[in-house]
């Protein structure tokens, strides 16, 4: 939210009570605000929305196809997107980020390590690969004009995280 310019309007959606009520409270102002939601059913209009960003999310996500078809859906036709998420070339390197795990039906469920004593306790990290994330946008009717990787490149030369880009068909 911070790295959203003041003049732009933006409603930031997540799952978590606690974390919206937050951001409420740290960032919003008269274009910025926060709505618990889903991203599976998002609590917004059909067509409403000029542009969407989703950042961190979709690995986390049992099935980011949903995930795609609801942001489609709230998106206008021609608006941009953009999603980052976990590199799934990483994913053996993401194993040691975690004190704790178990694999188990293809994802990761543990205590992430956020260093200096903190960590994201039973924290879910699906496994799925990167053409599963593609094939979920294509088939929302949004095409990818873009993937980067990025993310600690001298640590991860693959990157840490997947960017795609790209727009919603007209």
């Amino acid at each position: 939210s911070t790295l959203i310019p003041d003049e732009m309007q933006y409603l930031g959606v997540d799952v978590s009570s606690p974390l919206v009520r937050r951001a409420n409270s740290l960032y919003a102002s008269a274009r910025k605000s926060f709505k618990v939601g889903d991203a599976y059913q998002l609590p917004l209009p059909t067509g409403s929305f000029d542009a969407a960003v989703s950042f961190w999310v979709w690995s986390h996500l049992k099935n980011p196809g949903k995930a795609a078809d609801e942001m489609s859906r709230v998106l206008k036709p021609g608006g941009p997107y953009l999603v980052i998420t976990a590199n799934p070339a990483t994913y053996e390197a993401r194993r040691t980020f975690y004190s704790r795990y178990e694999e188990q039906d293809g994802k990761i469920v543990g205590d992430f390590d956020l260093g200096n004593g903190k960590k994201l306790t039973n924290t879910t990290l699906y496994l799925h690969s990167e053409q599963t994330f593609r094939n979920a946008l294509t088939s929302a009717g949004l095409t990818i004009k873009e993937t980067k990787h990025l993310g600690m490149l001298d640590e991860y030369p693959g990157g840490l995280y997947v960017c795609f880009s790209g727009t919603k068909a007209p």
